[in-house]
C-alpha cells in the first residue's frame, strides 16, 4: 500500500507455505517473508535509502531459496561490490561473503544442489550462465557468446537434470563470436541446457515474432513462461514431446472465453496457452480490468503460484493459498482466461491466426485492419535476417591500435552577471576595527564564470564583485577536482572594504580599510548521494588599518591577524529545488571547528609561532521543507552554535537574507569584556531587526509558511 514501492521478486518456499518477496521504494530495499497460514511477516534484510535524484535500480536484491528451505540467499550490491548473504529464516543469523570480482552484475540465481548455484551474470559485457560454488570459491562458465541469457532455473525435465532459461540466441551452440559493434536484437526463446552433457543446448520454443521469458517447471513434461505474442504479457504453458524436446503449444481457444480461477486451471494441467488477465468484480469500463504481468513464480513441489502485477500504479501479488480455496491474496481477484475446449495444434504449421477475445478488442468506428498470417510475418523476418547478416559481414572490425584515450576538453558552463549581496565563504567578518558596529554586505555587481571539462571531473569558477558605492571589491577563484572518490576543492578569496569614521569635533573623516585573504581547501568523502563527511582547512589573514589623512593616522600601526582553522562536518542533504525559493526535502549538518591565532612569516625568514589557546566552535543546522502545493511550502529549522576558548565569535540574530534596507536594533548591547575574533550574521529571523539578540552562543527553532 506504500506509494512508489515496487515488488521486484516473489518466491515460494520449496516445501512450506511461505512467500519471500523483495520491495524497492526508490532505492530503499527490503526482503520480507510472509507466512501465508497466519499472515505473519518478518523482515530479513534492509538496505539503502530513498533516492529521488537518480534512476532506481530494480535489479537487486536477488532471492533464491536453498534446497532444504531453511535459508534464503540474497544477492545485493554495495558500492559496486556484489555480496552474497545467506540468512536462516528461523534464527535470522546469516553468513556473508563477496562474490568474485569478475561478476560485474548478477541478474538471477537458483540453486542446483546444496553447494552449487546457477547464476545469470555479466562479466565482459555479455550475460551468460555460470555455475558458482560459494563454499569452494569455484566458478565455471557454461555459456560464452554474445547472446543474452536470462531467468535461469535448475530443473529436471523428462528425467534430465539441466537449466531452463530464456535467450535471444539464434543457434544452439555456445561459441564465442568476435562481434565488433552490433549486438543481437532477436526475440527471446526458451532453451534447456543439460548438466550431464555440458554445452548441449535444446531449443524448446521457436517464435521469431514474439519473446518468451521467465520459464518455470510445472511438472516433468510441462513448463510455463511469459509471452508477449498478443502485445500483452501473458502466461503460457507448453507440453514437451519426448522425442525431440520440442514444444507443442496449444494456443487455440474459443472466441467466447470463460473465467476460471488460477488454481483450478493449474491443477487440471490442461494443454494450452493461458493468457493472464485481471478482472475487477464490477469494472467501470472494459479498459480497467487487465494488467500485464511483471514477474511470477511457480513451485512444482507444492503446486503454488504467485504473480506480480501492477494495478493503478501499485504492485500486487496474486498467490494461491491451497487447492481447496478459491480466493486469492490480496484484495483484487485475478483470473486466467482459457477456452473450454482445447485442440492440439501441429507446430509445423505456421499459418495460424490467434484471435483476440471480443471483450479485449479496441472499440473503434473503423473496421479492423487486415491481419497478416504468421507465415507472412516469418517470411518478412527471414528477409530482415538475410539483409542484416549481409550488412553485418560488411562491417569493418575495430583496430585496437587506433584507440586513443580521451583528452581533457573544457567548455564554458556559466557566464553570469548578477546584482546581489550574498555572503561568500561563510561570511565571517573580522571584529577588529569594527567595534560595536554591525557591518552588512553591500549590494554589488557580481560577474561569475564557470568552466567544466567534458566529464565534469574538473571545474574552475572565478568571480569578481564591486559594490555600487565603489568602496571595496571581492575576488575569488575556485578549483574542484571530482575525478576520484574524494572530492577536493581549492579556493582563494580576497575582500577589501573601506569605511568612513566621523571624528568628534572635526569635519574630516577617517577612512578605515580592511583586507581579508582566505586560502581554503575542502576534502569531501561521500557515503552516498545524500550523506558525506567534509574536512576543510583554512588559512586566513585579516588586516585593518587607517588610510593616511593627517599626522595622527601616520603613527597608528596596522592590526594584522593570522589564523589557521580546521573544520569537520557531517552533512545530509536530500532537498530538491523545485522552483525559486520552493525547496522540498531535509538537510542537516553537524560541525566542529578549531581556530588558532598564529604568527606566520612566509617571506625572508620563515617563522611559525602558534598561539597557546584555540577557539573551538560546535554547531548544528537542520532544516526541513514540506511542499504544500505548487507555490507554497512549510519550512522548519533548528540551528545552534557555541564558540568558546581563547577567542569567540559574535553571533548576531535577526533580519533576513538579501535585505535591501537593513534595519538594526541598537538597544541590544554587545559585551565588551569578551574577546571576539569575528562577527557573523548567524540566522535570519523574519519580522525582527538585526541584532535583536547577540552573543557567543545561540539556539533557535523557527518555522514559516512560504
Amino acid at each position: 500500500k506504500q506509494k512508489h514501492t515496487n515488488i521486484t521478486q516473489a518466491l515460494y518456499h520449496p516445501t512450506k507455505n511461505i512467500l519471500a518477496y523483495a520491495l524497492n521504494k526508490r532505492g530503499k530495499t527490503k526482503v520480507i517473508i510472509q507466512y501465508l497460514k497466519d499472515k505473519k511477516t518478518k523482515v530479513l534484510f534492509k538496505k539503502g535509502y530513498q533516492n529521488i535524484l537518480q534512476a532506481t535500480d530494480f535489479n537487486y536484491p536477488i532471492l533464491a531459496w536453498t534446497p532444504d528451505g531453511k535459508s534464503l540467499s540474497i544477492f545485493y550490491e554495495h558500492r559496486d561490490v556484489i555480496y552474497h548473504r545467506i540468512i536462516d529464516i528461523d534464527t535470522e543469523q546469516y553468513t556473508e561473503q563477496k562474490t568474485p570480482p569478475m561478476y560485474k552484475r548478477i541478474y538471477s540465481a537458483d540453486y542446483i544442489d546444496d553447494e552449487n548455484i546457477i547464476l545469470v551474470a555479466n562479466t565482459d559485457g555479455f550475460t551468460d550462465l555460470y555455475r558458482h560454488n560459494p563454499t569452494r570459491h569455484e566458478d565455471k562458465r557454461l555459456t560464452n557468446d554474445v547472446f543474452d541469457d536470462q531467468d535461469a532455473r535448475s530443473v529436471t525435465l523428462m528425467g534430465t537434470k539441466g537449466i531452463l532459461f530464456s535467450s535471444n540466441r539464434i543457434k544452439t551452440k555456445s561459441k564465442k563470436d568476435n562481434f565488433s559493434a552490433l549486438l543481437p536484437l532477436h526475440t527471446f526463446d526458451i532453451y534447456f541446457l543439460t548438466l550431464s552433457d555440458p554445452g548441449r543446448l535444446i531449443q524448446i520454443t521457436h517464435t521469431p515474432s514474439s519473446s518468451e521469458t521467465h520459464p518455470r517447471l510445472i511438472d516433468s513434461t510441462r513448463i510455463s513462461y511469459l509471452s508477449d505474442k498478443t502485445g500483452i504479457i501473458w502466461l503460457s504453458t507448453s507440453l514437451i514431446k519426448k522425442k525431440s524436446l520440442r514444444s507443442s503449444i496449444d494456443t487455440s481457444y474459443n472466441t467466447t472465453p470463460f473465467r476460471a480461477p488460477v488454481d483450478s486451471v493449474l491443477n487440471k494441467k490442461e494443454k494450452g496457452s493461458l493468457p493472464v488477465y485481471s478482472f475487477a468484480e464490477e469494472p467501470i469500463n472494459r479498459f480497467d480490468f487487465f494488467s500485464p504481468i511483471r514477474t511470477y513464480d511457480y513451485s512444482s513441489k507444492t503446486s503454488r503460484f504467485s504473480c506480480v502485477v501492477n494495478v493503478n500504479g501499485e504492485d500486487q501479488v496474486l498467490i494461491k493459498i491451497n487447492q481447496s480455496k478459491k480466493d486469492h491474496i490480496p484484495i483484487n481477484r485475478w483470473y486466467l482466461e482459457a477456452s473450454a475446449h482445447h485442440k492440439p495444434i501441429d507446430t509445423t504449421t505456421t499459418d495460424t491466426v490467434y484471435p483476440v477475445p471480443k471483450a479485449l478488442q479496441f472499440i473503434s468506428k473503423y473496421p479492423d485492419p487486415e491481419i497478416k498470417t504468421t507465415k507472412d510475418q516469418n517470411r518478412h523476418i527471414k528477409k530482415i535476417k538475410k539483409s542484416s547478416t549481409a550488412d553485418f559481414q560488411a562491417l569493418e572490425r575495430i583496430n585496437s591500435s587506433r584507440i586513443l584515450g580521451s583528452r581533457l576538453q573544457f567548455r564554458v558552463d556559466l557566464l553570469d552577471l548578477d546584482f546581489n549581496n550574498d555572503v561568500l565563504f561563510d561570511g565571517l567578518q573580522s571584529f577588529a576595527g569594527v567595534g560595536s558596529q554591525i557591518v552588512n554586505q553591500d549590494f554589488g555587481l557580481l560577474l561569475k564564470m564557470k568552466i567544466k571539462d567534458l566529464f565534469e571531473d574538473y571545474r574552475v569558477e572565478a568571480g569578481v564583485r564591486v559594490p555600487t558605492d565603489f568602496t571595496g571589491s571581492e575576488y575569488f577563484l575556485v578549483f574542484d577536482n571530482n575525478k576520484k572518490q574524494i572530492d577536493k576543492r581549492y579556493a582563494f578569496y580576497r575582500k577589501s572594504t573601506t569605511q568612513f569614521e566621523q571624528v568628534t569635533n572635526q569635519f574630516a573623516e577617517i577612512k578605515n580599510k580592511q583586507i581579508t585573504n582566505l586560502f581554503f581547501t575542502r576534502w569531501t568523502y561521500p557515503f552516498d548521494v545524500y550523506r558525506s563527511v567534509r574536512a576543510s582547512f583554512t588559512f586566513r589573514t585579516d588586516q585593518s588599518f587607517k588610510l593616511i589623512s593627517d599626522r595622527q593616522t601616520i603613527n597608528q600601526k596596522d592590526d594584522i591577524a593570522q589564523r589557521l582553522g580546521l573544520k569537520v562536518a557531517y552533512v545530509f542533504d536530500n532537498s530538491i529545488r523545485r522552483d525559486i525559493n520552493i525547496i522540498q526535502g531535509t538537510r542537516y549538518k553537524f560541525f566542529a571547528e578549531v581556530v588558532n591565532k598564529a604568527k606566520i612569516q612566509m617571506f625572508s625568514d620563515w617563522k611559525f609561532k602558534p598561539n597557546n589557546g584555540v577557539m573551538t566552535v560546535l554547531g548544528v543546522d537542520a532544516r526541513h521543507y514540506q511542499r504544500l502545493d505548487r507555490r507554497s511550502i512549510f519550512a522548519a529549522r533548528l540551528a545552534a552554535s557555541k564558540s568558546f576558548g581563547s577567542e569567540h565569535i559574535l553571533y548576531i540574530l535577526g533580519g533576513m537574507d538579501n535585505w535591501f534596507f537593513a534595519k538594526q536594533n541598537t538597544l541590544t548591547p554587545i559585551a565588551g569584556d569578551v574577546n571576539f575574533a569575528y562577527q557573523h550574521l548567524a540566522v535570519q529571523m523574519r519580522g525582527f531587526n538585526q541584532n535583536i539578540r547577540n552573543g557567543s552562543a545561540y539556539a533557535l527553532i523557527n518555522s514559516e509558511l512560504r
